[in-house]
């Protein structure tokens, strides 16, 4: 989905994606983003004794967001950056559109497999955590 380049959002590119508020220079209006969307990795949030304590709590948080470069790249690209826990993790994965699509299928139907096992309802789930996941909307 594009947006008009006059869209004060961004700076005037067409993907409606891009938060790159930048545009002074040629470069800056070739670079695309959408930062990271952080959500805790609780899973085995207890399996490390430092991990959790009545003091603190340092669980690995899993980033997803894009870029895209015009003058670089051929097509966007999806980052994955883990990042905490009591190691202090600082792990980055770029993928090609086409391999996060793949990503994206493959957790999906893992997802709905172990969703179903243990009767866990995917929609409610996403019901209720979503509007903490989704980013804050601009009243306008």
């Amino acid at each position: 989905m594009s947006r008009p380049a006059d869209d004060s959002k961004n700076h005037g590119c067409l993907f409606a994606w891009c938060e790159n508020t930048a545009r002074d220079t040629a470069d800056q209006r070739n670079e695309h983003y959408l930062p990271g969307r952080y959500i805790p990795a609780t899973g085995r949030s207890l399996s490390r004794p430092r991990d959790r304590s009545a003091h603190q709590e340092t669980l690995v948080t899993v980033g997803i967001g894009a870029r895209f470069n015009i003058g670089l790249d051929p097509c966007p690209s999806i980052f994955l950056h883990l990042d905490g826990g009591w190691n202090s993790d600082d792990v980055d994965a770029e993928l090609r559109l086409d391999e996060a699509i793949c990503l994206y299928a493959t957790l999906g139907d893992v997802i709905r497999r172990v969703a179903e096992d243990s009767e866990i309802s995917v929609p409610e789930v996403l019901r209720y955590y979503q509007p903490a996941l989704l980013p804050e909307e601009d009243d306008e």
